[in-house]
Formats: structure tokens, C-alpha cells, sequence
């Protein structure tokens, strides 16, 4: 998570000239155009939202609650679940588990 000056800086992007102008290009690729496909993908740290228009052009975005920090916070338990799928051989014994396994797989 950023900080003060990030989101200042943030805010000088917004308002300077070149800046203006990469968000009109930006916006000008999105409005009127027809999406084909969404597509999802791994990016280490965050799945990558890849939009397909009618015309063939893409573009690869993310979203804040795809970001792996948000998918821990709000998917922790089905991760965890997954995550000894992959590795049955580490899921630990009913007793050996923490409090808050315990309180997540009892949910």
C-alpha cells in the first residue's frame, strides 16, 4: 500500500499534460468497442485481466481485488484448500492444526 506522496504523485499524474493525454488514449480504447473475450492469467502477484475487442485489439489489466494480497484476504481459506491439494502430504493432523486453520476450516 502506498503512501501520502504516492498518492500525490498520483494526483500530478492526473493533472499534467502528458498525463491528460495517455488517459484520453486510454479511455478512447475502451468507449464504443465491442468486447469478444476476457481472459485471466497468472502475473506472479495478480491475475492479469486480458480484454478482447470485436476488432482483435487486447488489453491487459488488473484490478485491485485480483491483486494477490486482496485474493489472500478474501480467499485465504479456499487458497489454503487448494494449497494441500497440491500438497495433501502437508496438511497437518485435526490436532497439530492452529487456531486460526481451526477457525477457517470450521467455518
Amino acid at each position: 500500500m502506498g503512501d501520502y506522496s504516492d498518492s500525490r504523485d498520483v494526483d500530478r499524474f492526473l493533472r499534467c499534460e502528458a498525463g491528460v493525454k495517455r488517459l484520453d488514449e486510454l479511455r478512447a480504447m475502451f468507449i464504443g468497442k465491442e468486447v469478444s473475450g476476457v481472459e485471466f492469467s497468472n502475473d506472479v502477484d495478480a491475475v492479469l485481466v486480458t480484454i478482447t475487442f470485436a476488432t482483435g485489439e487486447n488489453i491487459e489489466c488488473f484490478l485491485p481485488e485480483l491483486m494477490l494480497d486482496a485474493l489472500k484476504e478474501t480467499f485465504r481459506a479456499e487458497i489454503q484448500a487448494e494449497y494441500y491439494k497440491d500438497y495433501p502430504e502437508r496438511q497437518p493432523k485435526p490436532e497439530e492444526r492452529s487456531d486460526d486453520e481451526r477457525e477457517t476450516n470450521e467455518s
